[in-house]
């Protein structure tokens, strides 16, 4: 990587430790209560059935519902752990050398730095709502929480990819993360109906809650395994292709 690429790391990694150290100092100092261990619980659970991105090491899954909710009940800081915890579950840790514990150590700022702004934004927005917020209160700020998490996090492993493979950012983000915000918004909108009609976790939530992230990860799985047989076709044929033009230039 070049200097102005490690700079951007090293940069992204320090902002995320201070926003993972002062929301651990806030749930330390202001504590929520116990239930918010539930959602990490659920976060984690959900987080371990990821999907592989077909054309970069990154993988997505279907916890942000729960994240969303953690936003929603338990504020910006219990959020933003369960955020950082459940990246290092969807990031794989080697021992093949540096590389791949620096870009955990990246992944988890980024996420962890993304859910903490977006959150702040919710609770900016929320401030002019009513108490306890209805479902029209929670609409505008809930749907600027998953545009702002999303961005913030797709556009700063966007510009990594990029440095790493001498690409333009603007590209690989529409390449590979401009339809994964469909799973933000899915999950936005099932935490949303969970914290205005329930406010709180119980069996009869999750009764509900789990058959829609399985269709929705199902869903998910099947498209992006047909995408990377797609991809695998593709590269055999120019494979195939290359062949030819070697042999026929032999000749």
């Amino acid at each position: 990587l070049s200097f102005g690429a490690r700079l951007y790391i090293a940069t992204v990694v320090a902002v995320g430790a201070y926003v993972i150290g002062t929301s651990a100092y806030d749930v330390v100092v202001h504590p929520t209560g116990h239930e918010w261990l539930w959602l990490a619980g659920l976060t984690f659970l959900t987080g371990s059935f990821s999907i592989k991105l077909p054309s970069i090491s990154a993988r997505i899954s279907v916890s942000e519902t729960f994240v969303f909710a953690a936003v929603l009940l338990f504020g910006p800081s219990a959020s933003t752990l369960i955020v950082a915890f459940d990246t290092l579950i969807l990031t794989s840790w080697t021992h093949g050398g540096d590389r791949p514990r620096v870009g955990a150590m990246f992944n988890v700022s980024a996420g962890s730095t993304a859910i903490w702004v977006g959150a702040h934004v919710f609770q900016l927005l929320l401030h002019a709502t009513s108490t306890p917020p209805e479902l029209e209160d929670l609409l505008i700020p809930v749907s600027l929480l998953a545009t702002t998490y999303f961005a913030i996090n797709s556009s700063l492993i966007a510009v990594a990819v990029a440095c790493e493979r001498r690409l333009s950012p603007i590209e690989v983000w529409k390449n590979n993360f401009i339809w994964i915000g469909l799973n933000y918004v899915g999950g936005a909108c099932v935490a949303m109906l969970l914290v205005t009609y329930r406010q709180r976790i119980d069996f009869t939530a999750l009764s509900v809650i789990v058959p829609l992230l399985v269709i929705t990860y199902l869903t998910f799985r099947t498209s992006l395994g047909r995408l990377e047989d797609a991809n695998r076709h593709i590269a055999q044929v120019n494979s195939l292709y290359l062949s030819t033009i070697e042999t026929l230039a032999m000749a």
